[in-house]
């Protein structure tokens, strides 16, 4: 995490809050000075323990300088979670709605809002966040291929993303219609990709595929058996 200093610093002691603080340990607690304009690189080092729940933690680092006197909190949110590694893209805001496709700033084929959206929504489940990121993927380029007319592409990207709509369906059957409908809501959270998602629709009017009955299928590339939760 940064920050940039909005005025000259002196004597700065950096502390997490309470709901941080038996989870993770910051690289440096004191800072000298720090010059207006600085960007100061702080490193977080998270280390929960085994019994740790599996959640959203939302924490922040207080900031505190003696010369002046200047107190501050830089929010963190946290996710513990089973098979976390590394860190969230930003939240790309009004920038990520400017464009049907959105940002997709670490090239995983999932846009970064929704990427946000599936880790704070189901931290406890990784077969989920699995399930849905594979729905993303294939959800993204039927979208694009709608919105531009391509109906072949269209109708390729739609038995995709029912394939891997069919691996929700396996890992949380009693309530997959419910997991479904607020991913695309979250996916089709602008007025162009509405009009794309219409289109969607209206290229896919009057096609239909075969369900085998076995949801299972439909989770390629994991074994969703294999994982705790």
């Amino acid at each position: 995490m940064q920050f940039t200093a909005s005025k000259g610093l002196e004597r700065v002691s950096l502390s997490l809050s309470p709901t941080l603080s038996n989870l993770a340990q910051l690289s440096t607690t004191s800072i000298k000075e720090i010059d207006k304009g600085k960007v100061v690189k702080l490193t977080l080092r998270l280390a929960p323990n085994a019994t740790a729940p599996l959640s959203v933690i939302q924490g922040y680092v207080q900031l505190a300088a003696k010369e002046p006197a200047v107190t501050s909190q830089l929010p963190i949110t946290v996710i513990v979670a089973t098979g976390a590694i590394g860190t969230l893209p930003t939240d790309p805001g009004e920038a990520g709605k400017a464009t049907l496709a959105g940002i997709d700033s670490d090239n995983d084929g999932v846009r970064d809002d929704i990427e946000r959206y599936i880790w704070l929504t189901y931290p406890q489940s990784e077969k989920v966040r699995r399930s849905l990121f594979a729905v993303a993927r294939e959800f993204q380029p039927a979208l694009l291929s709608a919105a531009t007319g391509d109906a072949t592409s269209t109708a390729r990207g739609y038995l995709a993303t029912a394939n891997a709509i069919d691996c929700v369906w396996y890992v949380r059957t009693n309530d997959a219609v419910d997991i479904r409908r607020a991913l695309f809501a979250q996916y089709l959270n602008t007025k162009v990709r509405s009009l794309a998602y219409a289109s969607y629709t209206q290229i896919l009017s009057g096609q239909s595929r075969t369900v085998s009955g076995n949801f299972k299928q439909g989770c390629s590339g994991f074994d969703p058996d294999s994982l705790p939760n």
